[in-house]
């Protein structure tokens, strides 16, 4: 049995290595490309006139106006990267640590400023939706509480409810179509993109 000197073992992690940090990074590279493509189907300008996507705040500390734990602040970047390639127009939240960190992320990649609206005050606010966002693409990031109650105001009908404490990964969007009609549709995301249930 031929013994293996020291320096061959040597050379050949020092060849192998390098190529396993870049399949490694090509990996990262590969998943973060697929996860800005996911949500591109469910935007098509020519059918519809205006998109208003709906994401509670990711999960959050315990603690007092809290901030988000390390898997919101991740939660918060994947709607980012399935965002990335989706023209917003604005950025929406309530004026809380959590939503704005859920906001942030996005906000940021599109060089948007983080517009504020009053939680308390979501029959004005729809109205506003809907008479200055005729042509827009919105994000709105509100409370687990708060968003069913917006969009249902949008929507004019009580079709979405309450969502959970326990849940953090729907994203609701409700599309103007160009007959005016409104449409629902509601995904739920994690760490890995768009979920299929």
């Amino acid at each position: 049995m031929k013994r293996i000197s020291i320096t061959s073992l040597v050379l050949t992690l020092f060849v192998l290595l390098p190529s396993c940090k870049k399949s490694k990074a090509l990996t990262k590279e590969s998943s973060s490309r697929s996860l800005n493509t996911q949500l591109l189907h469910h935007f098509d300008k020519n059918r519809s006139e205006a998109q208003f996507i709906f994401v509670r705040h990711a999960e959050k500390r315990k603690e007092d106006n809290p901030r988000l734990t390390e898997e919101g602040t991740a939660r918060a970047k994947v709607l980012s990267q399935l965002l990335e390639k989706v023209e917003i127009d604005r950025v929406y939240s309530t004026d809380y640590r959590r939503t704005m960190e859920t906001a942030t992320p996005t906000a940021e990649n599109k060089n948007l400023k983080i517009m504020e609206y009053d939680p308390r005050d979501l029959a004005g606010f729809s109205k506003s939706i809907l008479e200055n966002h005729s042509e827009h693409t919105l994000l709105i990031v509100g409370h687990s509480n708060t968003t069913p109650t917006l969009i249902n105001h949008v929507l004019g009908e009580e079709r979405v409810e309450k969502i959970l404490e326990t849940d953090y990964d729907n994203l609701f969007i409700v599309k103007r179509l160009q007959d005016g009609s409104l449409q629902l549709e509601e995904l739920h995301f994690d760490q890995s993109g768009i979920k299929s249930l």
